[in-house]
This record gives structure tokens, C-alpha cells and sequence, in this order.
């Protein structure tokens, strides 16, 4: 689990969770080839087929933060999201543009230090994987265009970078603290999701990755 520091850092609102984060990991778990297996790693409960309805406001159980806040990817159990967002040229791009690729979205913003740690990894891991099809969208999530690019400036990214001005997008995508990373599938399919900070150097992570690539 992250710790109680990184989840101030993160601004993490346990309340903004969503109450279907937490749905059945053991078939999930299964498809990703083992990762969430066990109480420590895996969400446990959640609505009864593992979907979102309009209705489900409630405060998230400690299984489903344990699931989206763990040291492993989370099943994504609802519906896949649609995004739309300008890069930093204003022009506007959808995540099905980047349809028969395995895509890495992650939201960040140049204030939080795990997303400042993260994003030369997932950089390097994107252009290492890039004849295989890994594609980075990183989203920023409410900063202006001048400090944005001021930070890539020191921080190149091998990716697209995406700017969802209004935090419109990082609400819908169930964000709820920073960095949040979703696997998408070739298909356009969001599979996995994580809250906060992740070891992208643990074999673990970067497996479903690689599965990913190969499926």
C-alpha cells in the first residue's frame, strides 16, 4: 500500500472513489494473469455484476480503496470513458484515435511529486514498447498551458500530452488522486486502473504491460 505521506501528496479523496471500484477481483485476476491476487492486493466488493449506476454514491469500502490504491493494477469494472481533450497546440484528440495500441493514460499534474517521479519512466517505458504499440497520453489535469510547458521543457515526455483544463475529464475518468493510470487494450478497452503512486520497476506492473502488448 502507498503510504499515509504519498496520499496527502496525492490529494487522494476517499470519498470521490467510485462505490463499483470495488467489484469481484478473483476473474480479473485471472485475466491479468495474477495481478490483485489475495486480500492484500485485489478489490473485493463492489455492486453484484461490477457495474456503475447512476445511483451509487456511496463512500467506497476499504476493499475497494485497497483495489485502487494497492501495490498492483486494479480490474477496471466499468464502462469504458470517453476522452476528449486539446493537446497543448489546441488541438482537439480522441483516445480512439490511438485504437490498435495498448495505451498507458495517465492524469498528472506538475505539482505532485509521484507524478514528477513516474513520468520519465513511463516516458522511457513508451518508446522502449513503441514498435510493439505502447502509446502514453499524459493528461494534466488543471494547470495552465505556460506551466505545463515550462515542465516539459526539463521533462521531455515520449508521448502525447493532453490538457484537461477544467478537471472535466479527470472527474469522469473517476481520478480521484494524482497520478491515476488506466491500461486501455487495442480494442479502445480500459482493463486496469491504479491511484497514486506505482513501482513501474516491479515485474508485476510492467507484466500486464507486456501481456497486454502480446494479446
Amino acid at each position: 500500500m502507498i503510504s499515509r505521506r504519498r496520499l496527502l501528496q496525492t490529494g487522494l479523496t476517499l470519498a470521490a472513489l467510485p462505490a463499483w471500484a470495488g467489484a469481484a477481483n478473483n476473474a480479473a485476476s485471472n485475466a491479468a494473469g495474477g495481478v490483485g491476487k489475495g486480500p492484500a492486493n485485489g478489490a473485493q466488493n463492489g455492486s453484484p455484476n461490477g457495474t456503475p449506476s447512476a445511483t451509487q454514491n456511496a463512500a467506497p469500502t476499504a476493499d475497494a480503496l485497497k483495489g485502487a490504491t494497492g501495490p498492483n493494477w486494479a480490474p477496471w469494472t466499468g464502462p469504458t470513458l470517453p476522452l476528449v481533450l486539446p493537446d497543448l497546440g489546441g488541438r482537439e484528440l480522441k483516445l480512439s484515435a490511438w485504437r490498435g495500441s495498448v495505451v498507458i493514460v495517465s492524469f498528472w499534474a506538475t505539482w505532485c511529486e509521484p507524478c514528477r517521479d513516474e513520468l520519465p519512466v513511463l516516458s522511457t517505458m513508451a518508446k522502449r514498447h513503441r514498435e510493439e504499440g505502447l502509446r502514453l497520453v499524459a493528461v494534466n489535469v488543471g494547470e495552465t498551458p505556460a506551466k505545463i510547458s515550462a515542465f516539459l521543457k526539463k521533462t521531455p515526455i515520449n508521448g502525447t500530452v493532453l490538457h484537461d483544463r477544467n478537471s472535466a475529464a479527470s472527474k469522469k475518468w473517476e481520478a480521484a488522486a494524482l497520478p491515476a493510470n488506466y491500461l486501455v487494450d487495442r480494442a479502445g478497452t480500459i482493463r486496469f486502473w491504479h491511484l497514486g503512486e506505482l513501482n513501474w520497476k516491479s515485474h508485476e506492473i510492467g507484466g500486464v504491460v507486456t501481456r497486454m502488448l502480446r494479446s
